[in-house]
């Protein structure tokens, strides 16, 4: 790991956190939202139990915050948040904390502060500048999000141009010891409250698990995802899924077999949703050209499809194709965490 320069890291409990601030230099224009500072924040947090899928698992939760300070615009100062939630290894992406914090401190930091201007519309653009790094650039476009949100003092969701809704929530279960130990947790899970199931499988983990479900739960909303673990040769566990009642099957081939998942849905009745695979707003576009599935999960920290340019409209517009979109954002996790994360205790590095 490439760490700031003079860092200082302040273990509590389980949660390690550190702190890099920048201050821009530039003056503050009395109209335009100008950037008056950087805050970056690595936090590490133990989880209650292991989070595990079909290719690994994860007991320590990496969480990059970007924090946007602004100012001018008539309304002095206001901060913006923003999140980069990438995995360890090669949990699901190329992508690492690491290399996520790098990036953020020695390229996206830097630029932005140099060119202060906080115009959310333009920041896709200038973040098509660099390669790559897809996590980080989600953790600072959301950040001027909800600053320009909070600067003309509406909700975030009403300046993406959405609606006020009501959404069913749901939890995402990893791949459990034994199936009692499933059952116990999707027993626990309905009784707080979420409406919907979706329950991690893999080669030789899979039929059995939804059938064990369903006898013990019923009709409950239930979904599966394999984290690209299978291939088309293994068809028959997705006929045997297909007659158990489904809403969908997550990702169930390699990232880039769009033409075998659109062989795939060819023969289920249950909607495929592709995860890994929307990764772009091209990939988007091809999973929709060839119908290699029906629902999309859009991860907001990680494949941004959605920031700016008009891009929010664009991929909502999908929607009238039949396509389903789901933006999951990787904070609805803060209730598995342990409790020193939600302390705002940290120390700082500061670069004048």
């Amino acid at each position: 790991m490439s760490a700031p320069p003079r860092h200082r890291t302040w273990n509590l409990a389980t949660a390690a956190l550190f702190t890099v601030i920048w201050r821009s230099p530039m003056a503050e224009s009395p109209n335009t939202p100008t950037l008056a500072s950087i805050r970056l924040h690595w936090v590490r947090v133990a989880l209650h139990e292991p989070f595990r899928i079909s290719s690994g698992e994860v007991s320590i939760k990496d969480s990059l915050l970007v924090e946007l300070e602004g100012s001018g615009a008539g309304r002095g100062r206001t901060t913006g948040w923003g999140e980069a939630s990438p995995m360890p290894g090669d949990f699901y992406s190329p992508e690492t904390p690491e290399t996520t914090w790098d990036f953020l401190v020695h390229r996206l930091a830097p630029s932005f502060l140099e060119r202060p201007e906080l115009d959310p519309r333009q920041c896709s653009a200038r973040l098509a500048e660099f390669a790559g790094e897809p996590f980080a650039k989600a953790g600072l476009e959301g950040a001027v999000w909800d600053l320009a949100a909070k600067a003309s003092a509406q909700p975030l969701w009403a300046l993406l141009g959405g609606r006020k809704r009501a959404l069913a929530s749901g939890a995402a279960i990893g791949l459990m010891p034994t199936l009692d130990d499933l059952l116990e947790r999707v027993e626990r899970f309905l009784a707080e409250g979420y409406r919907r199931i979706k329950i991690k499988i893999a080669p030789g983990r899979d039929v059995e698990l939804v059938r064990g479900v369903r006898r013990r739960f019923g009709d409950i909303p239930l979904m599966v995802d394999a984290n690209a673990a299978y291939r088309l040769e293994d068809g028959c566990v997705f006929e045997e899924l297909d007659e158990l009642g489904l809403m969908m099957i997550e990702q169930p081939l390699e990232r880039e077999a769009l033409a075998e998942h659109a062989e795939l849905q060819r023969r289920l009745r249950t909607p495929l949703c592709l995860d890994e695979s929307a990764d772009s707003l091209e990939s988007i576009r091809e999973i929709i050209r060839l119908g290699s599935g029906r629902i999309l999960n859009i991860k907001v920290p990680s494949s941004r499809p959605g920031a700016g340019s008009g891009h929010p409209m664009l991929v909502g517009d999908y929607a009238g194709t039949g396509h389903c979109l789901c933006a999951r954002l990787a904070s609805r996790h803060a209730r598995e965490l342990h409790a020193p994360f939600r302390r705002r205790s940290f120390v700082a590095m500061v670069r004048r």
